[in-house]
């Protein structure tokens, strides 16, 4: 909701992914968009991190990533810093009413 709502505001596109387990599916997708904002989970985040295609696309545009839904583990952090450039900034909140803390 965040995503949604900050990028709706700021006059951005949302790309929705319908099936964030396929990965080969979802890094299809990416390659189409400059992404300038990632929401995800420690899990997609190591899904995407393992994938080749993955580690191929152009990270510039990502100026935030926000990890949610559970801790990201500290080495899929690193990795993901290590790829992209860009850290991870995880929130807390109740994900029903969408509120979000750093």
């Amino acid at each position: 909701t965040v995503n949604a709502l900050m990028g709706m505001q700021q006059g951005a596109q949302n790309v929705l992914i319908p099936n964030p387990r396929d990965i080969p599916g979802f890094v299809k997708e990416l390659e189409k968009y400059p992404v300038h904002i990632f929401p995800g989970l420690n899990t997609l985040f190591n899904a995407l991190l393992n994938n080749e295609d993955f580690r191929k696309l152009d990270f510039k545009p990502l100026i935030l990533t926000l990890g949610g839904g559970m801790a990201v583990q500290r080495g899929v952090a690193e990795r993901w810093k290590a790829l992209t450039g860009c850290p991870v900034t995880e929130g807390y909140g109740l994900s029903e009413t969408s509120p979000v803390a750093t």
